[in-house]
């Protein structure tokens, strides 16, 4: 009465006929259509359509999500080779179609053809028609395939739903463990005879005494020799790293390196090790009926506990803090490394028991109770392991760990408890082996990871030895080798993230898709007309956005700090290569996030043109300003760093974002201006082309002065001063003749108009004091009014101006 659920199996002569079957069907196709009878392939797809046939009636009769599994299995290679079928023969029914066209069309009854050419048109017409027939009968069973397999997937995923939706008994109900208590001496008696019917066969061989005496001795020595191998390598890389570093803190590269090797080194032991026993058991028939596979599960449980242990040894380190990853503390180190290890090897062994109940035939209630015994024990110790390393410090700025981190591990262990607690057994184990696997992923990726970002951070630096010599190897600049490995590390960066976003996912599986359908199937739905908006379409669109709003932002922050520094291109290029990357990013997340709530780019078309009326008045502006900084980004009539005046302030453009730009002013304020007004309104722009300006100092002298001695000091001042351009060379202009006053006007372009006041107050200077030693009185100050359009005659190689106007303290900045 303990029993938890029962199901049908599949009757053992189908899954035997279906071996026999694909035994026969799955040798590979003939690669050339040329080179096969037609009346060949004709009878292969009939033997497939047979097959497909055979699998659709015992679908119907099967019951557990392995057996589909294996239909599943059974058909798709059937599916590729029909594919492979119709790729082999329509280049044939081009070729002879061509041939037909090229005879012409056929004469009329009356008219006689030539006997040659009506004997070849026949032919390439039967010819035809035959390959057209095939074509069309394989292009029927891939559809035929497709739909079973879509059977099979939609049938999985009801079970799945019913197996981790089915509650059973809770984790604390007593009624589970006096079943246990009941059903441990049936599997005790099924080891019994197990272990008696092995040693019934095995006896019986021929030499079991020797056999089992080598296999033994072979065993022992392949274990003694792998791990003898393992800890000499280990102890001859410590030895030597040692006698070169000592005791001090290791480089970035070398301790990503020492990562990624001793994590290789101690997650091959013991899987080797296994395996290697296994093969030798088997190669003396030791192994009979299903040990072989419940040993390989064995195995892999004992391959899950050895990899997360060498990655938790060369992360965290608890007894090498000079090669340790992680900047935390010997104390915390140590503590995380034991709660890890804990956690896999409560996953290991009660992986292991499941095996060895399933293997048995024991009853259900005993695997119900090691799955969820293990997910209740998993969940609790990262519970206790949260609480006891809340205030552990994580990095060398003495920050706790990651708070999302912590939080993710807080929900996984509430609900993987939640649910073990309330009878959701499967639903607990499910989420239990899922979230070791996925930790396991994702550790293995941080690892590497670390290496790549240390290989091309520090080991193909510009600056680095390693890097000037690859950089002078190459032929390339300093800078180039920068980028390149920037370039390159990212592209390494991704690819790792890819691979083990496939490894957490794929280990799911048809588990996910099945999990998600499940969900999607038990939340309420959005009718709106012909599309269907369901709960879960709403929340896997929102994470999209989400997810691509943060890649969008991660994407730029990576061009800006990165890729773009290594380049070339002005600081104002930069700014806009790195802020479109960043709106289309956005947009492209807004996009998948539509697609996923079904709304296709007809119905986004619909939606804007409902929207037209309200963005042409209510919205003008809005979408004035987004086009207007779009314009700004892409043509740059102003650019980040640019020396501006629009409506009467002066300013350095600090950045141009989609709606504004912010102007930082002299005065350290940032005034906020709309694109429009800097793309449609008048502005002076002082740095647009180059940074040079013309300055005048006015000079009243006496008019007893002797005119050409003046002139000398003011050119000589001019010419002295580090800002002054030496050509188009300054220029000392007699403006004005007012009685005893003669008005003076020194005019000379500066390198740099930020530095205008600057320089024009160091010219007064030097003028006051060389008046001074000539003995020469400035005038009192009298009006000058010159003309600025005075006949002067421009050169021809002076650099254009950006204005003959000044800001005001522009040097203020500096």
């Amino acid at each position: 009465m303990y029993a938890l659920t029962t199901g049908k199996k599949t009757p053992r002569l189908f899954l035997a006929a279906l071996a026999l079957l694909g035994a026969f069907l799955f040798a590979p196709p003939v690669a050339n259509a040329q080179d096969v009878n037609f009346a060949d392939i004709r009878a292969r797809l009939e033997t497939i359509r047979a097959v497909f046939d055979y699998v659709e009636s015992g679908i119907s009769t099967t019951s557990r999500r392995a057996e589909l599994q294996r239909l599943r299995n059974a058909i798709e290679p059937l599916r590729d080779e029909l594919q492979q079928r119709i790729s082999d023969l329509e280049p044939r029914l081009a070729e002879i179609e061509n041939r037909v066209k090229a005879m012409g069309p056929a004469p009329a009854a009356d008219k006689p053809e030539e006997p040659g050419i009506a004997s070849e048109r026949k032919k390439q017409t039967q010819l035809q028609s035959e390959i057209d027939s095939l074509i069309k009968q394989a292009r029927v069973l891939v559809l035929r395939g497709d739909q079973i397999a879509s059977r099979i997937d939609e049938l999985r995923r009801a079970r799945l739903a019913d197996r981790l939706f089915e509650r059973t008994t809770s984790l604390l109900d007593p009624k589970l463990w006096l079943g246990v208590i009941e059903a441990i001496p049936t599997e005790a008696k099924l080891i019994a005879k197990t272990a008696s019917d092995w040693f019934a066969v095995v006896k019986g061989l021929p030499g079991f005494t020797q056999s089992i005496a080598i296999a033994l001795a072979a065993s022992a020595a392949a274990i003694f020799g792998i791990f003898f191998s393992q800890g000499w390598i280990r102890r001859r890389l410590s030895s030597v790293a040692a006698a070169q570093d000592g005791d001090k803190p290791l480089p970035r590269l070398r301790r990503a390196k020492a990562a990624v090797r001793d994590a290789i080194l101690g997650a091959a032991a013991l899987p080797l090790a296994g395996y290697a026993v296994i093969e030798i058991f088997s190669s003396f028939d030791f192994i009979v009926g299903d040990g072989h596979a419940a040993l390989l599960g064995i195995l892999a449980a004992a391959t899950l506990y050895a990899v997360g242990r060498a990655l938790a040894d060369a992360l965290l380190r608890p007894a090498d803090a000079p090669r340790r990853i992680f900047a935390i503390s010997d104390e915390a180190a140590a503590r995380l490394y034991s709660f890890t290890t804990y956690t896999l090897l409560i996953a290991a062994v009660g992986a292991s028991l499941n095996v060895i109940h399933r293997s048995l035939g024991a009853p259900r209630i005993l695997v119900a109770a090691t799955s969820v015994l293990m997910a209740g024990l998993i969940a609790a110790n990262i519970i206790y392991a949260l609480m006891k390393t809340r205030g552990d410090s994580m990095s060398a700025k003495g920050e706790v760990a990651p708070n999302w981190l912590r939080l993710v591990l807080w929900i996984a262990s509430i609900v993987i408890l939640g649910a073990a607690i309330m009878g959701y057994v499967w639903l607990a184990s499910f989420l239990t082996s899922r979230l070791i696997h996925a930790a396991i992923v994702i550790a293995a990726a941080y690892t590497l990871l670390t290496l790549i970002n240390a290989y091309f951070g520090e080991g193909m630096h510009a600056s680095s030895e390693r890097g000037r010599a690859l950089a002078s190897t190459l032929g390339i600049r300093s800078s180039s080798l920068d980028l390149a490995a920037v370039l390159l590390a990212g592209a390494a960066r991704v690819f790792i993230v890819v691979v083990a976003l496939f490894l957490v996912l794929g280990n799911w599986g048809t588990s996910l898709t099945d999990l998600i359908t499940s969900f999607d199937r038990a939340s309420f739905g959005i009718e709106l007309g012909k599309l269907r908006i369901s709960l879960y379409d709403i929340f896997s669109a929102v994470v999209i956005l989400v997810i691509g709003i943060l890649l969008s932002r991660v994407l730029q922050r990576w061009l800006n700090d990165a890729v773009l520094p290594r380049t070339r291109l002005d600081t104002s290029l930069k700014n806009s290569i790195a802020t479109i990357a960043g709106y289309a990013g956005v947009i492209a997340a807004i996009s998948f996030a539509l697609a996923r709530l079904g709304l296709n780019l007809e119905n986004i078309a619909l939606v804007a043109g409902a929207l037209s009326v309200g963005i042409g008045f209510g919205l003008q502006a809005i979408v004035s300003n987004f086009v207007s900084g779009l314009i700004l980004l892409t043509e740059r009539p102003v650019k980040v760093g640019d020396l501006i005046n629009v409506k009467g302030q002066d300013g350095y453009i600090r950045r141009i974002s989609v709606r504004s730009t912010e102007v930082e002013t002299f005065d350290r304020a940032t005034l906020i201006i709309p694109n429009t007004e800097l793309v449609t309104g008048a502005v002076t722009n002082w740095t647009h082309h180059n940074t040079l300006s013309r300055i005048k100092i006015p000079v009243s002298v006496p008019a007893t002065v002797h005119v050409d001695r003046v002139r000398d000091i003011l050119l000589k001042i001019a010419n002295d001063h580090p800002h002054v351009v030496k050509q188009p060379e300054p220029k000392v202009m007699l403006l004005n003749i007012d009685g005893d006053n003669l008005g003076f006007e020194l005019r000379c372009l500066i390198d740099n108009v930020t530095v205008a006041t600057q320089t024009k107050s160091d010219l007064n200077f030097e003028i006051l004091r060389a008046f001074r030693k000539a003995r020469i009185r400035k005038a009192e100050a009298q009006p000058v009014s010159p003309d600025d359009r005075e006949d002067e005659v421009p050169d021809s190689n002076a650099p254009k101006l950006a204005s003959n106007r000044l800001p005001d303290d522009a040097e203020s900045k500096r």
